[in-house]
Parts: structure tokens; C-alpha cells; sequence
């Protein structure tokens, strides 16, 4: 009798998967040990999204290594994750390092909010919007690649992380209030925008005090006219990715083999100090 129960059961669940709805949802475990929530999107293109825009797609308290995979076989079908849904992993604090797939085009609001000890998030290419808060206080997170093909950079949707330099994609059309504000270390902001336009209240603020805006060569004044201005980054608006601000840092090996660290002081008069004045000058 046990049997047949437990061979109903189970038939019952595979006919269950092979009619799997729109709307469903299921657990899928990473190589990681990772329970993540998928609810699939559409049948016909075989799709689903992390999360279900409400709740965390992970047990909260989740740590370590984070890697959502980029397809997931349900129900002897392999569904494809597009999406990240709003708050999917939202005051996952314990999380150090975030990997999704290429095959994401959407990530929601308060996505990534409050991952305070990640330290790696890589975006993929096909993303063309950061939601609301989505990284906000990412506050380990040093390093961004923001992919050529972002449209959007909404509001908080980078504030308050650890990042010291990012590079905004030339076909960025709107960046909202607050986006990167209160990055304390954010000291070099590298535009590739050729015709740049207003951006939302306060993006830049309580940046670095030495933060230096980069533009593209010939697009200056056009930037300074768009409210980029030098009382937002007090380092500057200079031409060119490369071009020197001060604050800089750089190391100089010298005749005897001691590499010595200076920083730009001062660009008329082309002065540097020894050291930055918190650590030691020569390795």
C-alpha cells in the first residue's frame, strides 16, 4: 500500500512539473548550498525571475558566495534567469560576493540593498536600468563595471557604497536623485557621455572632497553648463581619462630600487607631496 502511495505521489508531482504556469514557483539549490526561489515568467520562452518583487529570494541570514545561475532545469525543462526581482536580496548583510548571469536584462528595486560586506558584483552586459536603491549601501563593494548599454542610473541606485572610481557608459540618458551619493571614496567619476544633460538633485553628494569629474575631450564646457559643475566635484572637470587631478596618486621607482608613492598637490605649478599623509611613501 506504502508503494502505491508513494508511486502516486510521485506521479502526481511529475505531472504537476510538466504543467508548470506562469506564476509558479520552486526552490533550486546552488553548488554553493544556496536555496534561491525562482517563479517562472513565461512558458513559451521558457524564462523565470529571481524573487517574486515582494520578498527575499534567500534565507536572510544567508552567507558567503553567491552565484545565480543563468539557466535552471524544472520539470525536465530548462528555464533561463532574466530577471532579478525588487528585494530579492534585500539585507542580505552575511553575503560577500554576487555573480549573475549574462542572461539578466532587469534588476529590481532594493535589489541588493543593505549587502553591506559584498565585495564583488559583476553586472552583466545586457542590464539597462538600476532600479531604486538597488546597490544601495554596497558599502564593500570598491569596484563597479557599469556595461556599455545602460540607459538608467535611478535614484540611490548606487549611494552609499564603497566604490572609489566608476566609469558611467556614454549611452547613460538619465541618472536620478542621490544616485551616488554619500560614496565617500568616490574620488574619480569617468564620463563617456558626449552630449551631457541635467542630472537628478544631489547625484554626486558627500562624494570625496577630492572627487574629478573626466570627460570626453571637447565636451567641457558643455558639462559645466549641464550643473557638472567644480562645486560638485572640487577636484575638477578635466578632458580626457587619463588626465592628471589632483589627489592623485602615483610610485616612482628611483636609481637605488626604493619605490617612493607622491600625490598631486597642485596642477599649475605642478607640485606633488611624498606620501598621502596616512601611510608609509616608500615600499
Amino acid at each position: 500500500m506504502k508503494k502505491k502511495i508513494f508511486l502516486l505521489a510521485s506521479c502526481l508531482f511529475a505531472f504537476l512539473q510538466m504543467n508548470a504556469a506562469v506564476g509558479d514557483s520552486f526552490t533550486y539549490q546552488t553548488d554553493e548550498g544556496i536555496d534561491i526561489t525562482f517563479f517562472i515568467t513565461s512558458e513559451d520562452n521558457l524564462s523565470i525571475k529571481v524573487g517574486d518583487g515582494t520578498n527575499p529570494a534567500i534565507t536572510p541570514t544567508t552567507t558567503g558566495v553567491l552565484k545565480i545561475p543563468e539557466t535552471v532545469e524544472y520539470g525536465e525543462l530548462l528555464y533561463e534567469v532574466k530577471t532579478i526581482s525588487a528585494y530579492a536580496f534585500k539585507d542580505c548583510a552575511g553575503l560577500t560576493s554576487v555573480s549573475i548571469p549574462e542572461s539578466v536584462t532587469g534588476i529590481g528595486k532594493y535589489a541588493f540593498q543593505n549587502c553591506s560586506s559584498v565585495t564583488d558584483i559583476n553586472i552583466p552586459k545586457n542590464l539597462k536600468t538600476i532600479g531604486d536603491h538597488t546597490f544601495y549601501n554596497c558599502s564593500s563593494v570598491k569596484s563597479i563595471e557599469l556595461p556599455e548599454g545602460l540607459t538608467t542610473i535611478s535614484q540611490y541606485g548606487l549611494a552609499k557604497t564603497g566604490l572609489t572610481s566608476v566609469i558611467i557608459p556614454s549611452t547613460v540618458t538619465s541618472i536620478g536623485t542621490y544616485a551616488f551619493a554619500a560614496s565617500k571614496n568616490l574620488k574619480k567619476v569617468i564620463s563617456r557621455i558626449e552630449i551631457p544633460f541635467a542630472f537628478g538633485k544631489k547625484a554626486f553628494e558627500a562624494i570625496s572632497k577630492t572627487a574629478a569629474l573626466h570627460v570626453p575631450e571637447g565636451t567641457k564646457e558643455a558639462y559645466i553648463e549641464n550643473g557638472w559643475t567644480t562645486t560638485v566635484f572640487s577636484g575638477g572637470v578635466v578632458e580626457g581619462e587619463n588626465t592628471p587631478v589632483i589627489g592623485d596618486a602615483f610610485s616612482v621607482t628611483n636609481e637605488s630600487g626604493a619605490t617612493i608613492t607622491y600625490v598631486v598637490t597642485n596642477l599649475d605649478n605642478m607640485t606633488v607631496n611624498v606620501g598621502n599623509g596616512t601611510a608609509t611613501a616608500i615600499q
